[in-house]
């Protein structure tokens, strides 16, 4: 019981704290400004739009085990920068019609930006064996979310 408390103070409470009190200075200003991107982003978020999409055709043919899985994504961001939306890549296999195993994720890095456009690669070895499915979604970023789920927005691409 006390190894699961120490996990809970360290993974979660000690960041919750830390964060609070980064929120609380200079009068609340940290707080403010996150709210501020939150209604921005929300504002702007069904407006994104998937420009290109590049990734190994895996419906035609599997990837063998250590061949590298290239991809990219480019979005217009509208009014967002490319720090605001964080891309990532989920490898699952499928259970049934409904219900998918994730095996793994992978952020996406920025490549470039050019204006609105921001184009995010990957270049990755999957480790698993089998034959899984991948799919991408975009998700909203900024250093003062405790979590993903501090900002219930996700997409998938």
């Amino acid at each position: 019981m006390k190894r699961m408390l120490d996990d809970y103070q360290t993974r979660y409470y000690d960041k919750l704290w830390t964060r609070s009190q980064r929120l609380k200075k200079n009068q609340f200003h940290a707080l403010h400004e996150l709210v501020d991107w939150k209604n921005r982003v929300r504002r702007t978020w069904e407006a994104i739009e998937l420009t290109d999409l590049q990734a190994p055709d895996t419906f035609n043919r599997s990837l063998t085990l250590g061949e590298r899985f290239e991809a990219s994504a480019t979005l217009h961001l509208q009014a967002l920068g490319s720090s605001d939306v964080g891309v990532e890549v989920v490898f699952f296999r499928r259970r049934s019609e409904t219900e998918l195993d994730i095996i793994s994720t992978h952020e996406l890095e920025l490549d470039h930006q050019k204006g609105a456009l921001a184009t995010y690669t990957c270049n990755i070895t999957p480790q698993t064996a089998g034959v899984f499915e991948y799919g991408f979604r975009m998700f909203p970023k900024h250093p003062l979310l405790a979590h993903r789920q501090d900002f219930g927005l996700v997409r998938w691409l």
